[in-house]
């Protein structure tokens, strides 16, 4: 049992790894890359991004829990509980998931194309991707609630159809962010290329 656990466990990260093959190519193009890495080379890094890329939606979800938990627990100094505290709740509840998003992008911006990205680019395009992703989600939650009737239409595969459409948008973003970056990048070369009289 335990053999064909892991089996099947190296399976699914070799099969999501095509996800981020697919990422890899995209992310080439944006930023005109002229050689793609090898093909083993290519395979291990994006088999390496499947485990860091759930880690950080795990670490998302703990924080959910966590937060959940921590609402009812009193705060040392202001003697208030976190519930009650609003301003904290707001700020924990907005900010913490666009710094993991911003984390996220940041790392696939910098990591995935074969080359060499500024860490001022892979930030401008990560910061309005996660930006972006924010209120997609917000917009998607909203749409899913009152006007999507997802259940009626697919029945038990509309958890499935509704993953996909938000995976779909999600890349979409992705790509926005790294455009953003690159076209940042590229007037910035520009303008250093310009004579000042």
């Amino acid at each position: 049992k335990t053999g064909f656990g892991i089996i099947g466990i190296l399976g699914s990260i070799w099969a999501a790894s095509r996800i981020f093959s697919a990422v890899e190519d995209s992310m080439n193009t944006v930023w005109k890359v002229e050689k793609s890495r090898a093909y083993w080379h290519s395979k291990f890094l994006t088999m390496l991004l499947v485990p860091v890329t759930v880690l950080v939606m795990l670490s998302s979800l703990a924080f959910t829990a966590l937060y959940a938990m921590a609402k009812n627990i009193e705060i040392p100094l202001i003697g208030l509980k976190l519930s009650e505290a609003h301003w904290i709740n707001q700020m924990l509840v907005i900010l913490l998931p666009l710094v993991l998003g911003v984390i996220m992008f940041y790392l696939t911006y910098k990591i995935i194309p074969n080359r060499k990205i500024s860490r001022k680019t892979a930030l401008i395009g990560a910061v309005c991707a996660s930006g972006l992703w924010e209120v997609a989600k917000l917009l998607f939650d909203i749409y899913i609630k009152n006007y999507g009737n997802f259940q009626k239409m697919y029945g038990s595969f509309a958890t499935i159809v509704v993953m996909l459409i938000w995976i779909y948008y999600s890349s979409f973003i992705l790509l926005i962010g790294a455009e953003i970056g690159s076209n940042y990048e590229e007037t910035k070369r520009k303008w250093s290329m310009t004579p000042f009289s």
